[in-house]
């Protein structure tokens, strides 16, 4: 109205940078974006930039006719600064300009200090942090987090298991492994305990460990 969607048109292809370490909701953001907006999510490796510019702009011309959102995941690499990836976001800053919907790029980091896009390149009307949450968060993903018909030992401890820093993918992650354990146990004794919990807990951390996820204290 009044010409303000032509004076704003870079706004809706814009760039959105969502950023942050594993399991804190970035893939789930992007699909509710693509909701909210009444879109298509189509999501794509940043392994295409490999693939050359021919590639590339096939991706976004298919996106263009079904009217579907970008998300460029696994793009963290983008990030550091090097030759090979001025050139991928050379490629990406141009085939987004010519865009009609937003591009959101989605990238694992694992730190908590802010990432400036303009740094690496990137021309980004937005970039979003998400952070690992506190500890009454981390309480209310741990009491939902297991389906209602889950047998319970009155011995779990929630407001325990929300001391220690989880990411809700993580949490998620432990509470599955705590059922698996459970229902691997007698008939008798197929319930979700106390132990158990923290078994499952320690078994997350130590895999992010040895992938060298931030999602632990």
């Amino acid at each position: 109205m009044w010409g303000f969607r032509e004076d704003n048109v870079s706004e809706l292809n814009s760039v959105i940078l969502l950023y942050g370490p594993s399991g804190v909701g970035k893939s789930l953001a992007a699909e509710a974006i693509g909701y909210e907006c009444g879109h298509v999510v189509r999501v794509i490796n940043v392994s295409i930039f490999k693939s050359g510019s021919s590639t590339l702009e096939k991706v976004f011309e298919e996106a263009a006719k079904c009217g579907a959102i970008l998300v460029l995941d696994e793009a963290q690499e983008l990030l550091s600064y090097t030759a090979e990836n001025q050139e991928a976001l050379t490629l990406l800053n141009y085939h987004a300009k010519l865009f009609t919907k937003p591009v959101l790029v989605i990238a694992r980091t694992e730190t908590e200090s802010a990432v400036d896009p303009k740094e690496v390149g990137l021309r980004c009307q937005l970039a979003i942090r998400f952070p690992v949450q506190g500890e009454q968060l981390r309480l209310l993903h741990w009491q939902r987090v297991f389906p209602k018909d889950t047998p319970m030992d009155p011995s779990v401890d929630f407001a325990h298991a929300a001391k220690t820093v989880l990411t809700p993918g993580a949490i998620r992650n432990a509470a599955y492994f705590a059922a698996c354990k459970a229902a691997m146990q007698p008939v008798h004794k197929r319930v979700v305990t106390k132990a158990i919990l923290e078994e499952a807990i320690a078994e997350v951390i130590r895999l992010a460990r040895k992938t060298h996820s931030t999602i632990y204290s």
